[in-house]
């Protein structure tokens, strides 16, 4: 069964949480492809590149190393403000953007919410599991 991906959809879930504080919210693969965004555009590549390295250098430290604990949500402080992310299955990841003064617990609920919100359907698309590699492409 073949499902679909509806793009405006996508962006208005996405854009949901682009409120108090949070001015861009994306959807990448682990390898760092930038799948669909709302709101602010700016720097939108550099900090889906920075998160989903981070997340896939963290995950292969733990499956390699003394790490043991699953990951379930990376706060990054940034020089102009906040980067978060936390995954929502078969290789993706939803991230958010924030100003500096965004409180974490805040910046947390509203992440989880997004991701709770996607992994259903997202894993209805992604069935099977999404690779890591530069290719990652959702079934049409």
């Amino acid at each position: 069964e073949t499902h679909l991906i509806n793009p405006q959809a996508l962006h208005n879930v996405l854009n949901s949480v682009n409120t108090s504080g949070i001015y861009s919210s994306m959807l990448i693969s682990t390898s760092g492809s930038l799948y669909s965004f709302a709101g602010d555009r700016t720097r939108m590549e550099l900090a889906a590149a920075i998160v989903s390295k981070i997340w896939s250098t963290y995950e292969k430290g733990g499956k390699q190393g003394p790490v043991s604990d699953n990951l379930g949500f990376i706060l990054i402080d940034c020089e102009d403000g906040q980067l978060a992310c936390t995954s929502v299955g078969a290789g993706l990841l939803v991230g958010v953007q924030a100003g500096a003064d965004v409180p974490p617990g805040l910046l947390h609920a509203k992440l989880t919410a997004l991701a709770r919100v996607l992994r259903g359907p997202l894993g209805k698309v992604f069935a099977g599991g999404a690779s890591s590699s530069a290719g990652d492409t959702p079934r049409t």
